[in-house]
């Protein structure tokens, strides 16, 4: 009797000792499904599913399975840890599925403060966002309300990088930098100012990236949230040396309002964004094209001319509960840049989209 009672306690340790260790690590992530139509540059327009990226804009989507892990060394300090990957749902190619995104360890206290490094989403991406339609074939990021283009500004995540931080009492404050002369972008770093209550929410976020083959680059971006019976309005203003150019420019500024309305389970939203090409694109223009006569660098100038936009989503958000949602937006873009056949057509492009969405 004695010995069956050994071998029960000892299988009971066994199996109580992974449910110990997993009661210190947090499993959660988001799963959507998105179909569409795009008309772009005139073309005819084209029913689409979910791409590789998560949206039919392209600059990533929602689907992710992500892991976190704690552990209390008490004095309120915690070791922290994170790995999470990207996921397709429409697609079975394993280079479309759970492809790497944060993976980073770290130390946090109870005041607020933190320290991490590793492979890092920038705190230019992760400052407060005004977008009612994040991650979705709606969405602002690539849709020409904001920048997009590379791990600096709205779409990636920053290898080798280290971050200490701030977070309590309203106050968030983030700081990133890049130290590895093996990596090409030794010295790059990016930062994130804001403060918050249940009113309004004011942000600042800077970034530079310092390119050994390159001259250094640098967006920054200031806005704000105000939140009122059930409405929240937004403001964005960017000036963007990187991820311009998705827009046909190299550089310029972005400035963007957006709003939503929420009634119950139902949640309207909407967004526009002006982008208005930097000062300096004409004389980068005309040197692309070198010592050639003046009727010609003219005509170049007409055939690769860069423009103003203006771009705009509006739609509606219907929760069917905690966790899962339903969403219909439509998305517009004019652009004056002309492409290099002079088609004043080329970065024009409107899209219906519907979806789902499950958070776990």
């Amino acid at each position: 009797m004695m010995h069956k009672k050994i071998i029960g306690i000892a299988v009971a340790a066994a199996l109580a000792a992974p449910l110990a260790v997993q009661a210190d690590v947090t499993l959660s992530g988001a799963i959507q499904g998105e179909i569409g139509s795009v008309e772009l540059a005139g073309a005819d327009r084209k029913t689409i599913s979910t791409d590789n990226t998560g949206t039919i804009s392209g600059g990533g989507g929602p689907n992710m399975l992500r892991f976190d892990m704690s552990e209390d060394l008490g004095g309120g300090l915690k070791a922290l840890a994170r790995a999470d990957w990207a996921f397709n749902t429409t697609q079975g190619a394993d280079s479309n599925n759970f492809s790497n995104r944060e993976k980073y360890l770290g130390f946090g206290s109870s005041s607020g403060a933190y320290f991490r490094m590793g492979r890092i989403q920038g705190a230019y991406k992760t400052a407060t966002k005004i977008d009612p339609f994040y991650g979705t074939g709606a969405q602002m990021r690539m849709g020409g309300g904001e920048s997009a283009g590379n791990a600096f500004t709205h779409s990636g995540f920053v290898d080798n990088a280290f971050e200490a931080g701030f977070n309590n009492h309203g106050f968030k404050v983030a700081l990133q930098g890049v130290f590895d002369e093996l990596s090409g972008m030794d010295g790059s770093y990016l930062a994130d100012v804001e403060y918050g209550n249940d009113m309004f929410t004011v942000f600042g976020a800077y970034a530079n990236k310092a390119d050994d083959n390159t001259d250094d680059t640098a967006n920054w971006k200031v806005g704000g949230l105000f939140n009122y019976a059930g409405a929240t309005l937004g403001l964005q203003y960017e000036d963007a040396e990187m991820g311009a150019d998705y827009m046909g420019a190299p550089e310029g500024q972005f400035i963007s309002l957006s709003a939503k309305y929420a009634i119950d389970k139902v949640i309207l939203g909407a967004w526009v964004g002006s982008f208005i090409e930097g000062s300096d694109n004409d004389n980068e223009r005309t040197d692309d094209l070198g010592d050639v006569s003046d009727d010609i660098s003219n005509i170049g100038d007409n055939l690769a001319d860069f423009g103003d936009s203006m771009s705009y989503s509006l739609g509606a958000i219907y929760l069917f509960g905690k966790r899962t949602l339903v969403y219909a937006a439509y998305h517009s873009t004019d652009s004056d840049a002309k492409g290099p056949l002079g088609d004043d057509n080329t970065y024009d492009w409107n899209a219906f989209a519907a979806g789902v969405r499950h958070s776990f």
